[in-house]
Formats: C-alpha cells, sequence, structure tokens
C-alpha cells in the first residue's frame, strides 16, 4: 500500500518537508505546553547544543532534573522527538509493505537517539539530561514521552489551583489537564502523520 511508503520514506523534496513541517508541528506543541506550566525553554534554533558540536535536540524544559541512582540534579531535559511509522514502508521491500516491525521499530530509534545525545548532553559545562521523545504515526506516545506530559500536566495543574480553579478537587483538575495535554499532542501528532500521508508540506489543521 503506498500509504504504508508515504508514512516511512523521507526522500523526495515535498515528502521531506512534510516530515519537517509535522515533526517542527510536535515540538512546538510540546514547547507551548512547558510555556503554558510556566517553565523556561526553547525550542528548535535556542536548544542548547551538544559541546563541541551542532547538534543539538528539538526542545529543551529547564527545571531541577533529579536523575534516579543518587546522580547530581541536571539543568532540565533536552529531547528530540520521531515520528515512527511501526509498518514497513522503504522503497527496497515494497513487497513487505505494511508488515508490522513491532517493538522493535521504536527502541531502535530510542537507542539511537540516547547513543548520540546522552552522553554529551551529560557532560556539558551546565549538564542537561536527554529525553528521546518518540510517538508513533498511530498516536501512540512511547513511556518517556507520557512521563513528560504528566510532569506538564502537573505544573499545569499547580498553577491552575493558584488561579481560577481554587476550591476544584487536584485529583480532578489534574486528570483533565492530563486529558488535555495528550489530546493536544495527539492532535499534533495526528495533523503530522496526515501530512506525510498526503505528502503536503502546508499546515493542515481543519
Amino acid at each position: 500500500d503506498i500509504g504504508h511508503h508515504r508514512l516511512a520514506c523521507s526522500r523526495g523534496h515535498t515528502t521531506a518537508l512534510a516530515r519537517v513541517r509535522g515533526h517542527n508541528l510536535i515540538a512546538d506543541t510540546v514547547h507551548d505546553l512547558a510555556s503554558a506550566a510556566g517553565l523556561r525553554g526553547a525550542v528548535h534554533s535556542g536548544v542548547p547544543s551538544l559541546p563541541q558540536s551542532t547538534h543539538k535536540g528539538d526542545i529543551s524544559i529547564e527545571f531541577e532534573f533529579k536523575p534516579p541512582h543518587g546522580q547530581d540534579p541536571t539543568r532540565g531535559i533536552v529531547g528530540d522527538f520521531s515520528l515512527v511509522h511501526p509498518q514497513v514502508g522503504a522503497s527496497a521491500e515494497s513487497e513487505q509493505w505494511g508488515t508490522w516491525k513491532g517493538d522493535k521499530a521504536f527502541t531502535t530509534v530510542e537507542e539511537a537517539k540516547i547513543s548520540h545525545y546522552s552522553a554529551g548532553y551529560a557532560a556539558s559545562a551546565t549538564p542537561w539530561t536527554f529525553v528521546p521523545l518518540v510517538c508513533s504515526t498511530y498516536c501512540h506516545l512511547r513511556p518517556s514521552f507520557l512521563r513528560l506530559l504528566n510532569f506538564l500536566a502537573e505544573h499545569l495543574t499547580s498553577r491552575a489551583l493558584e488561579a481560577e480553579m481554587l476550591g476544584e478537587p487536584p485529583d480532578h483538575v489534574f486528570k483533565l489537564l492530563r486529558h488535555r495535554v495528550l489530546g493536544q499532542v495527539s492532535f499534533a501528532v495526528a495533523i503530522a502523520t496526515a501530512m506525510r500521508l498526503g505528502d503536503h508540506w502546508s499546515d493542515i489543521h481543519h
């Protein structure tokens, strides 16, 4: 099916533009949520680079991040997004288009990102914690992506309770805002997927 090819292939001028614009839409959506949660951060060109390199993630969010295992806190997180199609769609494998690749489709991307970014950001003059932010063309968000969105929902809840939602039970506010956060990001993922599928690089909002 040609749809699997469009979702998986990165070749072609229009296809590449559609992938980049969709990718950036997801990053911008998460950045907007972080800003609404009162957290400082940057997206795209404003993200700090790896030491002695021009390579950088897609988004940075500043807060005192405490890694597990007793490691020293870092300045925050740097994340890098990928929208992954979990079915075969490469030109060289046209006879297998549509075949499910399973969880490996995601873990391969996550492991590659961690290998490329994690040690470098941890060794920066001001250390950062790197987080791979991977989602599928079926709007499935990977655990590390979901943990970040839960964290943002918690901060949005705190701000809401301090402002216009006093008197509401905190767990009710959190559930409401968590659904809103997940909805906004899932919508951005769906638009990015539609841009690839339609081979359309312009924004699709309707």
